[in-house]
């Protein structure tokens, strides 16, 4: 997470990375700020000196004189606060879209970060950690804002500082007395939060996962059926209970030193106005006079509550942005960290190769797989079996760029996949997971994904899967909403449906390697035959690696490895491992005793 570093250093960081972020995206929201600065000291000089000068002429007994200088005064504050007002609905309509462009960021590093990230869980609590850190923070309506209202409260305070001075230098001393206690005070408070911001990550990541799974209808059915719907509230229960507890100790310690703080300020306001009042009748001040230097007090007192109160804002708010700001300089979450520009062979033939590959999971000392020396040729068609656990799926993750091997290399055309941009890498590939997703989008979104779309080759992989005929069906065709989530007449494919989907957008992609993880898992014995026979024959030109539990597909292959106990323990066609009586013949007549 975020490194312990000063509260300073934080406070500049976050508010030098809000201006870089406002002075690219909207720089009238810094004239904005600069205008509010100007105008605010001035409306306070205002609220000082035009009452004296009412104040003057009534005592004067000029009657036309004080409601020239009421009326002067009226129109003055009602322009000034039209204006302020104003400016404040700018200000805000800002913030909101800098707002976006932070949140738009916080997505777009998740989504394109090293994807071991996604399954390490001190990573994760550091990207709830950030995220909580956004949310909180205010952002710039808090950090930069507090700035503008300091520098005014401290303009509005010098204007006055003058005028108390001269006739009441004494009202120093508790203004430097609520300078020191308040920040003495302010220190705590932030201290105190940040402790219990410090706990927080693992518990709202819980939490989080909790409301996701209780209130998901992918997980309607089990919960019904397997009545999960105990289990999961009371385990939420217990991580808002832990939650709650930290929360009351903060409440109660932070609420202490408000109320304390509340009580300074009160007896140092009385104070201040004791002393004006027994100065006033000493020295047989004049009405007037003594009107502006109430008044005074008056701007005094709340210039220095705001400039406490913001600064106190700024500190706090920035403390939570330099959560976010670290992670998203952190080169951890970064996927081209340490990757060359280096662009693979557009035009093929492409023939990937595994050195002694090895791999273990982050913090674990469990090898997943143990030297694998494989070399996939270009159109080769290749199944990789085994029981589960073997370490199948990771290997795909490896050989997509997904993982890096713990030791060893992975090759592209004899260059280490490390040293191109994984962007460019990944376009070589089209994989279909077992746990692929489709997206609350239109059909035509969900096959293209990435770029325009073309309606005449869309409609040939569409009919190559058996698709066609569905799809034209809906009532805004390919254009209509998968899913539900945000339209009632959403298409709601089945899982085979689904399945042909996600081989259709893989075919679309028009990538030399395709790769088929489990893509048979919701099709029935006839349907995958088929599939598999249509696979072979639509991507004669392509390389395809297969993973499938159902041994029948292995006979569509031109070769066949078997994992076990993390490494390549057979090899060959299905007819010679047949021939060898081993793991894969085992596992072949296994289920086809089954399937019998």
């Amino acid at each position: 997470m975020a490194e312990d570093v000063g509260k300073k250093t934080k406070a500049l960081s976050s508010i030098k990375y809000m201006i870089q972020v406002i002075w690219e995206q909207d720089r009238k929201y810094l004239l904005y700020m600069m205008l509010e600065i100007i105008l605010k000291p001035v409306r306070s000089v205002w609220t000082v000196m035009l009452p004296m000068k009412i104040v003057e002429n009534l005592t004067a007994h000029d009657l036309s004189g004080a409601i020239r200088y009421a009326s002067v005064f009226l129109a003055g504050e009602l322009a000034i606060k039209t204006v302020l007002d104003y400016l404040d609905y700018r200000s805000h309509v800002c913030e909101d879209s800098f707002d976006y462009i932070f949140y738009e960021e916080f997505c777009s590093l998740c989504m394109g970060m090293p994807y071991e990230a996604t399954e390490n869980s001190r990573k994760l609590d550091w990207i709830q950690d950030a995220k909580n850190g956004l949310d909180w923070s205010g952002r710039v309506a808090c950090a930069v804002d507090a700035v503008k209202e300091i520098i005014a409260a401290v303009l509005s305070l010098l204007s006055v500082f003058s005028i108390i001075c001269r006739d009441t230098p004494l009202l120093i001393l508790p203004v430097v007395f609520i300078v020191v206690m308040e920040s003495r005070l302010q220190k705590k408070e932030i201290e105190e939060n940040q402790r219990y911001c410090s706990v927080l990550p693992g518990l709202n990541r819980k939490m989080d996962y909790y409301l996701h799974e209780t209130s998901s209808y992918e997980y309607g059915k089990d919960i019904r059926l397997y009545g999960a719907k105990a289990l999961l509230l009371d385990r939420a229960r217990k991580v808002a209970e832990e939650n709650a507890e930290e929360m009351r100790k903060t409440a109660k310690r932070t609420a202490d030193i408000r109320a304390f703080s509340l009580t300074m300020e009160t007896v140092a306001d009385v104070v201040q106005y004791l002393y004006v009042g027994i100065y006033a009748l000493v020295n047989h001040v004049p009405i007037a006079r003594f009107t502006m230097l109430i008044s005074s007090t008056s701007v005094m007192a709340s210039s220095i509550e705001t400039m406490f109160r913001e600064y106190n804002n700024m500190l706090e708010g920035t403390e939570y942005f330099y959560r976010y700001w670290a992670f998203t300089q952190s080169p951890e979450f970064r996927e081209d960290a340490g990757a060359r520009a280096r662009k693979p062979e557009a035009c093929g033939p492409h023939v990937i190769e595994l050195e002694n590959v090895c791999f273990a999971y982050p913090e674990t000392d469990r090898q997943i797989l143990r030297d694998i020396n494989l070399v996939i040729h270009p159109g080769e068609k290749l199944s990789i079996v085994g029981l589960n656990g073997e370490g199948k799926t990771t290997l795909i993750k490896l050989i997509c760029g997904l993982y890096r091997p713990s030791a060893g290399r992975i090759l592209l055309d004899g260059v280490d996949i490390c040293e191109y941009d994984p962007k460019e890498y990944r376009k070589l590939l089209a994989p279909v997971f077992q746990d692929f997703r489709l997206f609350a989008a239109t059909v035509e979104d969900n096959i293209v994904l990435n770029g325009t779309a073309d309606a005449e080759k869309m409609d040939a992989k569409l009919k190559k899967y058996g698709m066609y005929d569905k799809v034209r069906s809906l009532c805004a065709g390919s254009g209509n909403e998968l899913l539900r989530e945000f339209d009632d007449a959403g298409y709601q494919p089945s899982g085979g449906e689904s399945q042909k989907l996600a081989l259709v957008r893989a075919d679309y992609r028009e990538a030399p390697f395709i790769i088929l993880d489990e893509p048979t898992a919701a099709l029935d014995p006839a349907a995958e035959y088929s599939l598999y026979r249509d696979v072979r024959e639509n991507m004669e030109d392509k390389t395809i690696l297969f993973i499938s539990h159902r041994m029948s597909s292995c006979r569509f292959c031109d070769r066949i490895i078997v994992l076990s106990e993390g490494k390549i323990a057979e090899e060959g066609t299905h007819g010679e491992l047949m021939k060898k009586r081993g793991i894969y013949c085992g596992l072949f007549e296994a289920q086809a005793e089954n399937y019998c």
